[in-house]
């Protein structure tokens, strides 16, 4: 593989890594939002004991719930591009030693 085309992929691969990261900053951001909403949702629930708290205090957690997966799925996301862009990194080290 070509110096260049590593380059370009190790630079694909930034690109991506970055994106994730701004998605998994919103998504951090948005799930303690939730999980303050979901808190005190579920106390508001218990004290006014209605099925309609009780409703929407599930939904609440359901949807915290959820985010917290989009945020597991987000940080695997960026461990396998980061491996990946190791791989490429001992590859252009490999080809620079060969170069010499």
């Amino acid at each position: 593989m070509s110096v260049s085309r590593i380059n370009q992929q190790l630079i694909d691969l930034n690109y991506q890594i970055d994106v994730l990261k701004a998605d998994l900053f919103q998504s951090k951001e948005q799930f303690e939002s939730m999980d303050e909403l979901a808190q005190d949702a579920k106390i508001r629930a218990m004290v006014s004991e209605t099925p309609d708290q009780a409703n929407y205090s599930h939904d609440l957690a359901a949807t915290r719930d959820r985010l917290a997966k989009v945020i597991a799925s987000i940080n695997e996301e960026i461990r396998i591009l980061k491996l990946k862009q190791d791989e490429l990194l001992e590859k252009l080290f490999e080809e620079s030693k060969d170069s010499e």
